[in-house]
C-alpha cells in the first residue's frame, strides 16, 4: 500500500524479489527431494529404490557399506541386461545427522600399514541435505555422476527458465502489486544410477 511504500524507512520492500527469488529456488530443490524422500514409482510402476531394481540395500557409512553401494552400482546393467555399466559412485549424499560420520569416511590419511588405508578416500564428493534427516537420519545415498547416465530430470517451459516477477502499480489502490510465477517440473528418467541404503 501507499502508507506501507512511504513507511518503509528500511527498504524492506526493495528486498521482496530477492526473497521471491530464494523461494523459488527452494521450490524447485523441494520438488527433486521428494522424488527421492518419497521413493516415486518410474515407468515400470516400481518405487525408484527396489531390491527389483537392485539399488537398496543395507549398512552403515563405513568400508563394508560402501562397498556394497560401490559394487551394487558397478554391476547394474545396460539396456540389453547383460552388459555391466560399471558405475562409480561419485557423490554420497547423507542427512546432516550423518555428516560428521560421512566426513570421516571420506576422510584422506597416510597410513604406515596397508590394513588402515581408507579406500574411499577423496573418491566421493560429500552432498548434506537437512530435508532428509524429517524422513530418516540414518538412510543415506550415492549418486553416480550425471554425465554417466541421467537420474533424475528437471525442466522449465520453454522460454520461461527460471522465475517470472512482475510488478504493477495499483489503480483502485495507491500501491504496487507483485508476483512471482514459475513453470518447473521433475521427473525419475532412470534407477541405474542410484543408490538407497537403510543405514542399518
Amino acid at each position: 500500500t501507499r502508507q506501507t511504500l512511504i513507511n518503509d524507512d528500511l527498504d524492506a520492500l526493495s528486498r521482496i524479489p530477492m526473497m521471491q527469488g530464494a523461494q523459488v529456488a527452494e521450490t524447485e530443490s523441494e520438488t527433486v527431494w521428494n522424488l527421492i524422500i518419497n521413493n516415486a514409482k518410474l515407468s515400470d510402476n516400481v518405487a525408484l529404490f527396489h531390491a527389483t531394481h537392485g539399488n537398496l540395500g543395507s549398512g552403515v557409512i563405513a568400508e563394508t557399506g560402501l562397498n556394497t553401494a560401490r559394487k551394487s552400482m558397478r554391476t547394474q546393467k545396460k539396456l540389453d541386461g547383460k552388459t555391466p555399466l560399471n558405475l562409480a559412485p561419485a557423490f554420497l549424499i547423507v542427512p546432516a545427522a550423518l555428516e560428521t560420520t560421512a566426513q570421516k569416511n571420506l576422510a584422506s590419511i597416510r597410513p604406515d600399514q596397508a590394513a588402515s588405508v581408507n579406500p574411499f578416500a577423496a573418491s566421493m564428493q560429500l552432498l548434506v541435505e537437512s530435508r532428509l534427516d524429517a524422513n530418516s537420519e540414518t538412510e543415506w545415498y550415492c549418486s553416480a555422476d550425471p554425465n554417466r547416465i541421467d537420474t533424475i530430470e528437471y525442466c522449465y517451459l520453454e522460454g520461461e527458465e527460471g522465475a517470472y516477477l512482475e510488478t504493477r502499480q495499483g489503480f483502485n489502490s495507491d500501491g504496487v502489486e507483485m508476483k512471482v510465477r514459475l513453470d518447473f517440473g521433475a521427473g525419475l528418467i532412470d534407477y541405474r544410477g542410484l543408490y538407497k541404503s537403510s543405514g542399518s
